[in-house]
């Protein structure tokens, strides 16, 4: 789960500057689940001259089971002599260890992945489909029984993010309220809600939102589409969608800066070449289910820009 806290990005890249030291990983590669390993030394390679995946998650088994396979074929087409995988706890260490050159790879949404980045010095270089999609937006809902039909509706009531580092259940919906002229004010309880302005509350998960939402927890709830159509069709009957937003990349693909010039350019023609072999194709599958990666089609810095700028906004609350 990616939380993070406010805090001033200069601090923390002064910090890491001056050698901080990053967080135990949860585990690292496959065989290997002590929490001794990967403190700083080259452990969680195994040798100097592997290629490392990183993921923040509290699953480490999961995500190294999904993530080993590309490890290994990234590896061996880098001349490697290995791949491994890095499952850490949250998004300072991620940075610190791209920072470092401990971690080389790093995929995640547009939300941690532009902290990330920010953090680290890092850039996203390409687009990841995760399960299958170029792209994602979040849809804005209310019972359909609501006297609820407008976006301007909401205010005085609360409405359901998931939590604060989530591009999908935060940073979008957030975006699209607060460019449309409304003010958000974060609040546990409903009846603090002043009539010119939407309370929100996060619920920690996108199953949690529609729960709070069916059941009148809230007056409604934001969450991204993927989690909008698991939602059976009779139960989705029962809803009304208020607002959809723009969409944005669903995964980054997020380089170390310590990689050389010629090492990124391998490692990205690497990847965009993956969908047009059977073993590459198959390496993906095993990968989440993604479909491939690709450029970004507006340009890597007008994608940046725009998330940049809805970062901003969360900044703002």
């Amino acid at each position: 789960m990616h939380r993070l806290p406010k805090f001033m990005f200069a601090g923390l890249l002064a910090l890491c500057a001056m050698g901080c030291a990053p967080s135990p990983l949860a585990t690292v590669e496959p065989a290997t689940t002590s929490a001794n390993a990967g403190r700083g030394d080259d452990a969680v390679a195994g040798t100097v001259n592997a290629l490392v995946l990183g993921d923040i998650s509290d699953e480490p088994t999961e995500i190294i089971e999904d993530f080993q396979p590309l490890a290994d074929y990234l590896a061996a087409e880098q001349g490697r002599q290995r791949g491994a995988v890095a499952v850490v706890p949250d998004m300072e260490t991620m940075a610190s260890w791209l920072a470092s050159g401990k971690g080389d790879v790093y995929f995640d949404s547009p939300y941690p992945a532009m902290v990330v980045s920010e953090l680290s010095g890092a850039q996203p270089a390409l687009r990841r489909w995760k399960g299958g999609d170029a792209a994602y937006h979040s849809i804005i809902f209310t019972r359909a029984d609501s006297d609820i039909r407008s976006i301007e509706d909401l205010n005085g009531g609360t409405l359901a993010f998931e939590e604060p580092s989530s591009t999908s259940g935060y940073m979008l919906p957030l975006g699209y309220l607060v460019e449309a002229g409304l003010r958000l004010v974060e609040d546990q309880e409903a009846e603090q809600v002043s009539a010119d302005a939407i309370g929100y509350v996060f619920s920690e998960s996108g199953n949690n939102s529609i729960q709070w939402g069916l059941a009148q927890r809230v007056e409604a709830a934001a969450v991204g589409v993927p989690d909008f159509e698991e939602i059976p069709p009779a139960v989705r009957e029962q809803l009304r969608i208020l607002a959809e937003t723009e969409a944005l990349p669903r995964h980054l693909v997020v380089l170390s800066p310590t990689l050389t010039p010629a090492e990124v350019e391998a490692i990205t023609a690497t990847l965009l070449a993956m969908d047009e072999t059977a073993a590459g194709r198959e390496t993906l599958t095993s990968f989440e289910a993604t479909a491939q990666f690709d450029e970004f089609p507006e340009g890597v810095e007008a994608a940046l820009a725009r998330i940049r700028a809805l970062y901003a906004l969360t900044q703002e609350q």
